[in-house]
C-alpha cells in the first residue's frame, strides 16, 4: 500500500512540476512581449517625434463676438470687415450714423 501511494505521490509531483515549468515559461514570454512594446514605444516616441509647438497661441480664425476672421455665432462667415463690424456699412453695430 505505501508503494502505491509513494508512486502516485511521484506521479503528482511530476505533473505539478511539469505545469509550474510551463507557466513560468508563458510568464517569462509575455513578460518580454510587454517589454519589448514598452521599447518599441519609446523609440519611437524619441526618434519619430511629432510636431509640438513652442508656444500656444489662440486661434486667429475663430470668430470672437463678431470681430475679427472666421465664423460669428449665427453661422455667418465674417471677412473682418462689413456687416456686423463696428463702423463698417449698414448692420446691427453701425456707430457711422
Amino acid at each position: 500500500m505505501q508503494n502505491c501511494n509513494n508512486n502516485t505521490r511521484q506521479i503528482l509531483d511530476f505533473l505539478v512540476q511539469d505545469r509550474i515549468s510551463s507557466l513560468t515559461n508563458e510568464n517569462s514570454a509575455l513578460k518580454t512581449q510587454i517589454s519589448q512594446s514598452e521599447q518599441n514605444a519609446y523609440l519611437l516616441a524619441h526618434l519619430q517625434p511629432t510636431p509640438s509647438p513652442a508656444y500656444i497661441v489662440a486661434n486667429p480664425y475663430t470668430g470672437n463676438y463678431g470681430y475679427g476672421y472666421g465664423y460669428n455665432g449665427n453661422g455667418y462667415f465674417n471677412p473682418g470687415f462689413g456687416p456686423g463690424v463696428p463702423g463698417f456699412g449698414p448692420g446691427p453695430f453701425n456707430i457711422a450714423s
